[in-house]
């Protein structure tokens, strides 16, 4: 982005901000923690189940990249089986677009 151009599209409103405090820039392949189990309670929850094992064990596997990566496709993010910033916001909103509908 040339200097002086915003590039809004990308930038966090501050309200979302403080949901993202504490967690990791980056989840991917490899990650085995708390936040990927939380991950892939929420991608279930929009509709993109990760295996099972994977869940059980809190890992950020290849079905994980994969359930992120189909994710990120029906939101027109680019697929890269990796949670960023983008990511993160846009599985929130989903997530509660979700419960709304409930």
């Amino acid at each position: 982005i040339p200097y002086g151009v915003s590039n809004k599209a990308n930038v966090p409103a501050p309200s979302e901000l403080p949901a993202l405090v504490g967690t990791p820039a980056t989840l991917s392949i490899g990650h085995q923690d708390s936040e990927v189990q939380l991950l892939q309670a929420d991608l279930e929850a929009v509709g993109f189940p990760c295996d099972a094992l994977e869940s059980t064990a809190q890992l950020f596997g290849k079905q994980t990249a994969l359930a992120v990566a189909k994710f990120q496709a029906s939101v027109g993010l680019p697929q890269t089986g990796i949670i960023n910033t983008r990511t993160r916001l846009a599985l929130k909103s989903a997530k509660a677009k979700k419960s709304k509908s409930l």
